[in-house]
């Protein structure tokens, strides 16, 4: 995205040439204007003279308009005629094709198209062989496959078409690495609407059209967790559904059709108050508009997707209010807003707003007209504060590549790094990270994030400008490698989807402009452009199609949404690779057995301080782990206890937080020897500030574990959270067992000591229990007791095996043994795998004569012979055992 006022000071530049041009047309003859373009005149072009001393790549930055672009032949354009609707079961044909390169032409000069080139269109991202095949005037039977944006196409779409390249000079050769394509990078216009073509999706602004490029869609309006609802649309994301070029549409997750904070904004299928079930799904009634436009009839109804209520009034009749806060979902009509707005809706488009937008010129019947890639309302929408759906937009992205210095070739690596952007939730801070893709198609928001909880301008009385947020880096930081997509979140927010299936709490938009390597000193030559450090471009981006968010690849991760993907299309690495040698790939895709997909549950969710967060990671692959979480730390963030950190669902307690913010976990499954290693996979866990009057709450625990045995010191230690942020007192007492002496450890009384009573041989085991409650210096409340067990062994517990058999004819394992203490359970475990489980072999034996003590047995069919045998006694007693084999 560009700013309007560097916007400005290129059409001051493009102003002097153009006085220029006029100048010397009296001094030489009129340039010749061929249409359609010559093509060029050998492919692959000669090779690139470079002088002796360059013996590095030497790396360019290049911007022209289109003249020519090709699509290699093998594998070719896809079967889009045969099959114009693929399915992950209905695939493109043939495999492969959509990673096809190519070449293009600009200003004279012919630039390689590796195979898996990912073009950055304005709002979307192509495959080069997808800018031939969703040309709509593209077919198989084509002698030559055309995009309709090059100058030297038969068939054209209207203007010219700008390609940004950064590329390296290999072998005399110049290779791309990033690609960019356009009408205009630096087109834009601003105005007021002053009438709307509800049918057509259109805007008149300044007397002409601007329709939205908003094709139309087939897709379930999602619950806000993102699942289904089972009512199916068809329609645009914004509009009713219309698109002059499929290449160039609007954003369909990440909105570029909205408020200047960034909340989703829309054109209704028909005129507020004449929805008559277009959609065929009931209107919203519409307390605003009493009377039909001319032609329409009236219902009182809107279209539910994008309501009139969504543009709030003012309560003395002075029409839309520009400026305004919404009621959280669900609030009841107050006074002040006596008809509440729906946040998971979008907001429409009114006569009058002002708006912002970057167009593409296009021609239909009625004549030319600008189809819209973006339109930004001038209307200070915010969600209600701290409370979700709260909605972020990334404005501006540019990046520093770093690159690691090369002696040979002086230079001074690009580090500067920035991100910019608006929320609806001035309230909450954001976090600002990298956006990778990995190999496989999934999507994960970087961590340790590059800020977190940064904080969000007030806008007046205080600073700055309300909603906006602007992460600087001047001097660098920890961002490599670099990376395709740059993505925010709101602190704290539980991510998920509004009524027409845009994200809420999370964006991402690509980088916009990356800072390579650069010469220290004039006059040293070209230094590389670093490419070998994009992972995107080494290992591939994937399986097609890509996906627009980390809300959506965990959906799918988790098995919450099928997988889109086709099977036999994937992005690789760039062949031929942009750089003078080939890096090797760190992922290679569907290698893999194991897979972390973490999630987490809590009640209330999200949490809050004191709320118990049980961490999960059962939906991986294994089910059965093993598994490794940690917490991943980033700069403010509390740190909170992993209570077992190797179990497939430990625990922790919500820690005390000043305002809503993300804690980040990391999940690794396998790596035993047994079971490979995953990728590390994140886990955001939302805490929120919680409600007035909430009371502490506290877990407890012992050491050792119990059981213990008799005699021995025992520390009883509890742990508390107090919402209220105050010091915490400790009172403990005990509810169960033989009377013991309590010693406080702690000032707090937080840790207590004894000594565990002496428990005669031969007895039962002695359970004691305590309970321990927390008082806030605060609040003054007091927290729900927290319970801890310790048991007492007797001093001696013993267990005898006095047989273990395995019949070999009959698959079945027989183990007698023996234990005196009253009252024990004894548990077998063998040193196999159950398959079902993922975990050894246990069971737990029984009594061998029903009613008489001390002796148990068990029988176990159907397993393979274990080499040794485990039992372990309640009361404290473990022997092992090898076993006897016969047939």
């Amino acid at each position: 995205m560009m700013g309007f006022e560097q916007m400005k000071n290129i059409f001051r530049v493009a102003g002097v040439l153009l006085l220029l041009m006029v100048m010397g047309a009296s001094m030489s003859a009129q340039s010749l204007n061929p249409v359609p373009w010559p093509t060029p005149a050998a492919v692959p072009p000669p090779i690139i003279q470079e002088p002796p001393y360059q013996t590095r790549p030497a790396g360019i930055l290049f911007s022209g308009q289109i003249q020519s672009a090709t699509l290699d032949a093998s594998p070719g354009l896809c079967n889009k005629d045969d099959n114009p609707a693929p399915t992950p079961d209905n695939p493109p044909l043939p495999n492969d094709c959509k990673s096809t390169g190519g070449w293009i032409q600009a200003n004279n000069q012919l630039i390689r198209i590796p195979a898996g080139t990912i073009v950055v269109m304005p709002n979307t991202f192509l495959t080069w062989e997808e800018l031939f095949e969703f040309n709509p005037n593209t077919h198989q039977t084509d002698p030559v496959f055309e995009t309709g944006l090059a100058m030297a196409d038969i068939v054209r779409f209207p203007g010219t078409y700008q390609a940004t390249i950064d590329y390296n000079i290999i072998n005399g050769q110049s290779i791309a690495g990033i690609v960019r394509i356009a009408q205009d990078g630096a087109a834009a216009m601003e105005g007021f609407i002053e009438s709307i073509d509800y049918a057509r999706g259109e805007l008149i602004v300044n007397g002409q059209r601007i329709q939205i490029n908003d094709p139309k869609l087939t897709f379930e309006i999602p619950n806000p967790d993102g699942s289904g609802t089972g009512v199916i649309l068809t329609k645009g994301r914004y509009t009713a559904g219309q698109s002059a070029d499929p290449r160039m549409t609007v954003d369909q997750g990440n909105t570029t059709v909205r408020t200047a904070t960034g909340f989703n904004m829309c054109i209704p299928v028909t005129p507020p108050g004449t929805y008559n079930n277009e959609l065929g799904i009931p209107g919203v009634a519409d307390p605003y508009v009493l009377v039909a436009p001319a032609g329409f009839t009236y219902t009182g109804m809107d279209d539910p997707q994008c309501p009139e209520i969504n543009r709030k009034r003012d309560i003395n009749g002075l029409g839309t209010l520009a400026i305004f806060t919404m009621n959280a979902p669900g609030d009841a009509p107050t006074p002040d807003n006596p008809f509440p707005q729906d946040p998971y809706a979008e907001m429409p488009f009114e006569v009058g707003d002002f708006v912002d937008i970057i167009p593409t010129q296009e021609m239909d019947d009625r004549g030319p007209f600008l189809s819209a890639t973006e339109v930004v309302g001038n209307i200070g929408v915010s969600t209600a504060p701290g409370v979700d759906p709260a909605y972020v937009v990334v404005e501006v992205t540019l990046m520093g590549t770093a690159a690691t210095p090369d002696p040979a070739f002086p230079q001074e690596a690009g580090v500067r790094t920035r991100v910019e952007g608006f929320t609806t939730d001035p309230t909450r801070t954001v976090d600002v990270s990298a956006i990778d893709y990995d190999c496989n198609g999934n999507l994960t928001f970087r961590e340790p994030s590059w800020v977190a909880n940064f904080p969000v301008e007030p806008g007046p009385p205080g600073i700055g400008k309300r909603g906006r947020w602007r992460v600087r880096f001047p001097q660098g930081g920890q961002f490599m490698p670099p990376t395709q997509n740059i993505g925010a979140r709101v602190s704290g927010a539980v991510l998920g989807k509004n009524k027409s299936g845009s994200d809420s709490g999370e964006y991402q938009l690509p980088t916009g402009e990356f800072i390579y390597p650069e010469l220290l000193v004039p006059g040293n030559p070209p230094v590389p452009f670093n490419f070998i450090d994009f992972v995107y471009l080494t290992n591939g981006s994937g399986p097609l199609p890509l996906l627009g968010s980390v809300f959506d690849s965990t959906q799918i991760q988790l098995g919450l949404a099928p997988a889109p993907f086709y099977p036999n299309q994937n992005t690789p690495q760039l062949n031929p690779f942009p750089y003078d040698v080939v890096p090797p790939l760190t992922c290679t895709a569907g290698t893999f057995t194991s897979v972390a997909r973490p999630t987490f549950s809590s009640t209330p969710n999200p949490p809050f301080a004191g709320v118990t967060v049980t961490l999960d990671g059962t939906a991986s692959t294994p089910p059965t782990g093993p598994f490794t979480w940690s917490q991943i730390i980033n700069p403010g963030d509390p740190v909170v206890t992993i209570n077992n950190p190797n179990s497939a669902k430990p625990t922790f307690i919500a820690p005390t937080v000043a305002g809503s913010q993300n804690l980040a976990f990391q999940l690794i499954v396998g790596g035993d020897g047994f079971t490979p290693a995953s990728a590390p996979a994140t886990l955001i866990v939302p805490i929120v500030v919680p409600p007035p009057n909430t009371a502490p709450a506290v877990t407890a625990s012992s050491s050792p574990a119990s059981p213990v045995a008799s005699g021995t010191p025992v520390t009883l230690s509890a742990i508390g959270v107090d919402p209220a942020a105050g010091a915490l007192t400790f009172t403990w007492t005990q509810t169960g067992g033989p009377a013991v002496v309590l010693t406080p450890t702690a000032a707090d009384g937080s840790v207590q000591t004894f000594t565990a009573p002496i428990v005669p041989e031969l007895t039962a085991p002695l359970s004691l229990t305590f309970q321990v409650t927390a008082t806030s210096a605060a609040s003054g409340l007091v927290s729900t007791p927290a319970q801890v067990t310790v048991v007492v062994n007797p001093q001696t517990d013993v267990v005898i095996v006095t047989s273990a058999i395995y019949l070999t004819r009959k698959a079945r394992l027989g183990i007698t043994a023996t234990d005196f203490t009253p009252g024990v359970t004894l548990t077998v475990t063998l040193d196999i795998i159950n398959p079902a489980t993922g975990q050894p072999y246990s069971a737990v034996m029984g009594q061998a004569i029903p009613g008489g003590p001390g002796a148990f047995d068990i029988e176990i069919d159907n397993l393979p012979p274990p080499n040794l045998i485990t039992i372990t006694s309640s009361g404290g007693g473990v022997t092992t055992t090898g076993l006897t084999v016969v047939r």
